[in-house]
């Protein structure tokens, strides 16, 4: 049911919203070649036209950190903005 929506109701309505997803999207595939600068000012780009771009920020650090204990303090942070933000 969350493609449907997405497609028809998202793409469609919400144009603002549409186009910060494109570039979410964008960013991930960059994230996936391993290209961190350009994830995050693909995300930077999103936020432009939608605040919630910015959720996917934290999976930079996360990507770009080696060390597990920093990870897990990333993933802390993370988890309390969200938390705010709800």
């Amino acid at each position: 049911m969350a493609v449907p929506y997405l497609i028809v109701v998202v793409a469609m309505g919400y144009t603002r919203q549409s186009a910060a997803l494109g570039f979410q999207l964008l960013a991930l595939v960059a994230l996936m070649d391993g290209h961190v600068r350009r994830f995050v000012l693909l995300v930077a780009a999103g936020a432009l036209f939608h605040m919630s771009a910015l959720l996917l920020l934290p999976l930079a650090a996360l990507a770009h950190s080696r060390n597990r204990a920093w990870t897990l303090v990333w993933v802390g942070l993370a988890g309390l903005g969200l938390s705010a933000v709800l």
